[in-house]
């Protein structure tokens, strides 16, 4: 008896650490899947795009000598080009600076005699820095810098004659725009744009008998496009 007593006892020593460990051993938690939970957006990075529109503006052309009154031409037309920048968000506060360059088609033409004159503004590029809003993912902003633009002048006055001129000119551009955010690398504008380009003396090269005076040409142009812009970050 004494000896089945001391082999009980002696189980019960060797089980009950084991059976106080099962007792106090939390129980496995169940496995949940997190959701995924998209990073917040940001404006800030590279972007590169394209944009469309339409623009007009007016050619004033002056007289140097002052002989004979301004001549003024309404000009409208399309443009098409691209645009790269970098923006920079500080809480809802977005800076930046962009590039553009567009082909553009503003222009008008005149009958002149029996032939025709065309003047045309064939491109527009920009240099500007940029200031914003931003509400999430729509962006209110504006813009201010440099610009760039060439006069075309041609004419012809169907009899052989004719005159044929290219002028850059340098200038500026204001301007602003909406601009949203429809996903996470991809975001669509509107934008308006208006470029003053100062008075500089224009002298075509004519032959055949038709004579291009030089004129004081100054020009005023405004443009409103679509763009849709592709973000690296």
């Amino acid at each position: 008896m004494r000896t089945l007593l001391l082999a009980a006892a002696s189980a019960v020593a060797l089980t009950a650490p084991a059976l106080a460990a099962d007792m106090s051993a939390p129980a496995p938690a169940p496995y949940v899947k997190a959701a995924y939970v998209p990073p917040p957006f940001t404006w800030t990075g590279l972007y590169l795009g394209a944009h469309g529109g339409y623009g007009w503006g007016r050619m004033t052309g002056s007289d140097p000598t002052g002989a004979t009154p301004d001549s003024i031409v309404d000009t409208k037309g399309g443009v098409a080009g691209g645009q790269v920048g970098y923006l920079y968000q500080i809480g809802a506060l977005v800076l930046g600076v962009e590039g553009t360059y567009a082909w553009a088609d503003i222009k008008q033409s005149m009958a002149l005699g029996v032939g025709t004159a065309t003047v045309k503004n064939d491109y527009i590029a920009t240099v500007a820095g940029r200031a914003g809003y931003a509400f999430d993912r729509a962006l209110i902003y504006g813009k201010g810098g440099v610009a760039f633009t060439r006069d075309r002048a041609d004419a012809t006055d169907g009899l052989g004659g004719t005159s044929t001129g290219r002028f850059s000119h340098t200038g500026y551009v204001v301007g602003g725009g909406l601009e949203y955010a429809f996903a996470q690398n991809w975001s669509a504008r509107v934008e308006y744009n208006y470029l003053g380009f100062g008075a500089q003396l224009e002298t075509p090269s004519s032959a055949g008998g038709l004579v291009a005076t030089p004129m004081n040409v100054s020009n005023k142009i405004s443009t409103v496009t679509f763009g849709v812009n592709y973000h690296l970050n």
